[in-house]
């Protein structure tokens, strides 16, 4: 992955990647490369759930935290990108890095997030090759990251 620079929400470009976490009680932890039609939410791990795509609710006190360790992976890690079959027929992207997995979702304003399901490993696979394009900004550039866990106005 390339070097990562973290800046203020409103300080970032087109192409910069946020880390959010939505107010309420119970929230999930939203990736989100600006320049995609898609967010990727964090999954519970088959651990916690036995279900390979099941989103993963926090509390709102853990969030902060979670998203600083999210960051903190994806200034270590190096992130990859995985297709996997849907249970109901289709698949699935995932975003690896460390102990996270994320799943990519359309982004719908208004709209609950769900997994994006794509009717062939060919269109799964060109989805994913957009997904590792973000995570790679041109050479000698730093990725922006930005953070958004308090408010939500965009």
């Amino acid at each position: 992955m390339a070097p990562l620079r973290r800046v203020a929400a409103q300080d970032a470009g087109p192409n910069a990647v946020g880390i959010l976490a939505p107010p309420g009680r119970r929230t999930v932890v939203i990736l989100r490369p600006r320049a995609l039609p898609w967010d990727l939410l964090l999954a519970q791990s088959p651990e916690e759930s036995g279900v390979s795509l099941v989103f993963r609710e926090v509390g709102h006190l853990e969030a902060p935290g979670l998203t600083q360790n999210l960051y903190r992976t994806l200034e270590k890690a190096t992130a990859t990108v995985d297709i996997a079959a849907f249970q109901s027929g289709g698949f699935c992207v995932l975003l690896l890095a460390g102990p996270f997995r994320l799943i990519l979702c359309p982004r719908e304003p208004g709209v609950a997030y769900r997994p994006a399901v794509f009717a062939t490993e060919h269109d799964a696979h060109l989805a994913s090759e957009q997904l590792a394009a973000a995570f790679r900004p041109a050479p000698g550039a730093p990725l922006e990251f930005y953070f958004n866990t308090r408010q939500f106005t965009h």
